[in-house]
């Protein structure tokens, strides 16, 4: 059932007006970046604290059209491991 509805295309793309654009390309890259952070830091966390760092530096690129500087991407991410 899930996999039928993420079939769908109403579920691929952002709806018309929604005030939401997403750049894949920058995803998949702060995607890599987090996670080489992670390993080279040797930080494990729960997969839904590490999927929520990537959200939230993701979300950082999309409203301020830039990415997080280093020092605050570490800061992200060493925040998350002290949960």
């Amino acid at each position: 059932m899930l996999l039928e509805e993420l079939a769908d295309p109403q579920y691929r793309e952002p709806a018309v007006g929604s005030g939401i654009a997403h750049d894949f390309d920058t995803l998949e890259e702060v995607i890599a970046k987090t996670c080489a952070l992670f390993k080279a830091k040797d930080i494990k966390l729960r997969p839904e604290a590490e999927a929520k760092v990537i959200r939230l530096i993701y979300e950082y690129y999309l409203r301020h059209g830039d990415a997080m500087d280093e020092a605050t991407m570490n800061n992200v991410i060493a925040l998350a491991a002290f949960r």
